[in-house]
């Protein structure tokens, strides 16, 4: 790896995932945005190759761990790129994510919204 040289920069990135976007196959969509400090550098908008099955609020969950799990591998390649060409990186990626379906499962399964099952 050369010397890196010049200030320290920032890298960060979004992510969002579209739950069954796709009308006829039922696929989900992931969107990943990168920044260098508050430059964008580049973007991915992709089919996800897996078609989830379960209920909705599961799935969408799913589609989101997707979404950042197809995110940490390309940020993994983004930084090894930057550090190649020499660019000193300040601290890890910051990854932004709404992560709806987390939130509306933790909705379903607070206690005043879940079922007495006994």
């Amino acid at each position: 790896m050369p010397e890196p040289l010049g200030p320290e920069v920032q890298t960060s990135c979004y992510v969002d995932a579209n739950h069954a976007g796709n009308v006829v196959t039922r696929r989900s969509h992931t969107g990943i945005n990168w920044f260098l400090n508050r430059s964008p550098i580049t973007s991915v908008s992709r089919r996800q190759n897996t078609c989830e099955a379960a209920t909705f609020n599961a799935a969408t969950f799913n589609a989101e761990l997707a979404a950042l799990r197809t995110a940490r591998d390309l940020t993994a390649a983004l930084r090894l790129k930057l550090k190649s060409f020499g660019v000193r990186l300040q601290g890890p990626t910051d990854r932004h994510c709404d992560n709806q379906g987390s939130v509306a499962m933790s909705w379903f399964q607070s206690p005043p919204y879940r079922r007495n099952t006994e």
